[in-house]
């Protein structure tokens, strides 16, 4: 199940795939969206709300997580973490997520 945290860390929306976030992004602000590599070649997403709101989720594979945030056009413009290092914003022609597909 994947999860929205308000800034107290309570439940405010959750979804069984990936749609309800898709949603909830389109009526709220991002103030960044993070994305790391885990140990076992997983990856991690990870978004924080402009009104402190949050969401993570994990993927089986790192490439496939860039190549969709790569590709949502809803994120475009946010600004962009990748293992914790400041990689401009969002979009299909990040040079940072190009060189991961």
């Amino acid at each position: 199940m994947n999860k929205i945290l308000d800034k107290d860390g309570n439940m405010i929306s959750w979804s069984a795939n990936l749609r309800g976030i898709r949603r909830y992004v389109t009526s709220h602000a991002i103030q960044i969206l993070g994305i790391s590599r885990l140990s076992n070649g997983e990856g991690k997403l990870m978004i924080l709300f402009e009104d402190k709101s949050n969401f993570e989720t994990n993927f089986a594979d790192f490439t496939v997580l860039a190549n969709f945030v790569r590709n949502w056009r809803n994120v475009y413009g946010a600004p962009l973490l990748i293992d914790a290092n400041t990689c401009g914003k969002v979009s299909k022609d990040n040079p940072d997520l190009l060189k991961i597909s």
